[in-house]
């Protein structure tokens, strides 16, 4: 008769057996819990969350704990602290903690088996060595998915003249299909390269993976947003709803707002993330543009001086600051407020154009001519550069000059009041609440732009009328001088 034991029992039995017989060891640690903890680890980290990094630190840092000499561990826990780090950091959140701590774990172990991921991580903790580096790794290991996520990171805070040597791998979404973190990754590449249909899914897949991935959410929120679908508001409310700390995402709510005119709503949103972190600039710096365009200033100005004492190279502030001491007569504190924006700026055309008027009104001529060239030499298309610098050299009697740059403002205020024309019927023809709100603003521009060019024809007329006035009073004093 055959004795029948439940599966685990005999297995149970049958090391008992063998390890009395002395074929086997009995383990002197117990079961490997930091192998437990590392896969723990692994999972969390590729969830792509600020949550899932502190998570996978927690794990690995644990693991470590029990097996300090493994590379593994250590490596790992870098790379999500270097990760975590970049998250707080883009969230204007305290980072340094945890990039010392990601430094520390690179540095803890020499791991010549790990070369290439040591590697990786140096690129990411020593800027400037990093193109080379991650350039090579991936196409030694094209197989590595982490690679081509930290060479897409790269790649993608470099100016767009600059991506032209970009490389790509054969087959983006069969790299690590089961990570949110990878395929948010891949997503963005396919936007980057213009592939929307491809990215949409790749962000599709990762919120599969993790229904929380917010930075997922976000990035289809753009894409709405840029087809003008009212799915962005919903998309970029998930963004909010899933994580109200992350400011990105109330900012990007409260831009779709401000572009489809509910202000109320966009301030209320740009307020939140200052609430939520007053040392937010570019939300105070929304919030003051947004109440310039209401004709609210004084409202405007606290944020505007928020922004530069938070970020001193913001060149746009200092010219809005610029515009808010010119509207007041403060010209000579408007001029100041130019000249630091440009300082930050050389080639910023609107503080060289407000610089020009603060001088005109001055009375520096001289000063203002130069700006309104420098304005016209840079936006050759600008109707306002051409009719300023006219209005300055009507002043100082320059007059064949007047004339040529008010026919100059008139030409290219009407080429543009054409193009202006055709992007409102296109407008016109999308019936979304995006496409409504810019015609409104297109029309608007265009009032302005057919104002200039009336007062460009009109001048134009009164300065040639005046020249041909002096033409016949030479022309006569001439005929006397003859006659004596």
């Amino acid at each position: 008769m055959r004795l029948r034991v439940p599966r685990r029992r005999a297995i149970a039995a049958t090391l008992w057996l063998l390890a009395a017989a002395g074929c086997v060891r009995s383990p002197a640690v117990g079961p490997r819990i930091q192998e437990s903890l590392f896969r723990d680890g692994v999972g969390a980290f590729h969830q792509g969350t600020p949550d899932g990094y502190r998570r996978a630190a927690a794990a690995f840092r644990r693991a470590a704990a029990v097996e300090p000499d493994n590379c593994r561990y250590t490596l790992h826990l870098a790379e999500a602290l270097v990760f975590l780090s970049d998250e707080q950091r883009s969230n204007w959140e305290a980072y340094e903690a945890s990039r010392s701590e990601a430094v520390r774990a690179r540095n803890a172990n020499t791991c010549p088996d790990d070369a290439d991921f040591q590697a990786r991580l140096d690129a990411f903790l020593e800027p400037g060595t990093e193109a080379d580096t991650l350039r090579r790794l991936v196409l030694a290991n094209p197989e590595d998915a982490m690679h081509w996520v930290a060479y897409w990171r790269l790649v993608s805070g470099r100016p767009r003249a600059e991506r032209r040597g970009e490389i790509a791998p054969e087959d983006p979404e069969g790299l690590h299909p089961e990570s949110a973190l990878v395929q948010h990754a891949v997503g963005r590449f396919y936007r980057r390269t213009g592939e929307t249909e491809r990215a949409g899914a790749s962000f599709r897949r990762a919120l599969t993976l993790n229904p929380s991935h917010y930075r997922s959410y976000l990035e289809l929120g753009h894409a709405a947003f840029e087809n003008e679908s009212p799915l962005a508001e919903t998309l970029y409310g998930e963004v909010v709803r899933r994580a109200p700390g992350f400011l990105e995402g109330r900012r990007a709510l409260g831009a779709y707002y401000e572009a489809v005119d509910q202000t109320e709503a966009a301030m209320a949103e740009y307020r939140a993330a200052i609430d939520a972190n007053p040392d937010y600039h570019p939300a105070h710096y929304d919030l003051g543009v947004l109440l310039l365009d209401l004709e609210r200033p004084d409202e405007a100005e606290p944020h505007m001086r928020r922004v530069v004492r938070l970020d001193e190279s913001n060149a746009d502030a200092y010219y809005h600051l610029g515009n808010i001491q010119f509207d007041r007569g403060r010209f000579a504190w408007a001029r100041i407020q130019y000249e630091v924006a440009l300082a930050w700026r050389p080639r910023h055309i609107n503080a060289e154009y407000g610089y020009g008027r603060a001088a005109r009104e001055l009375g520096d001529l001289d000063e203002a001519l130069e700006r309104f060239e420098r304005v016209v030499e840079l936006a050759p298309d600008s109707p306002e550069g051409y009719f300023a610098r006219g209005s300055v050299r009507s002043v100082l009697e320059a007059y064949p000059g007047a004339v040529e740059d008010y026919a100059m403002a008139t030409r290219t205020g009407e080429q543009e009041i054409l193009q202006t024309d055709a992007r409102i019927r296109s407008a016109s023809e999308r019936d979304s609440r995006v496409a409504r709100a810019r015609r409104r603003r297109l029309e608007e521009r265009k009032a302005a732009l057919e104002e200039l060019v009336s007062y460009a024809v009109q001048n134009r007329a009164a300065v040639e009328t005046y020249l041909r006035q002096l033409e016949r009073y030479d022309a006569g004093r001439g005929r006397v001088s003859g006659g004596h």
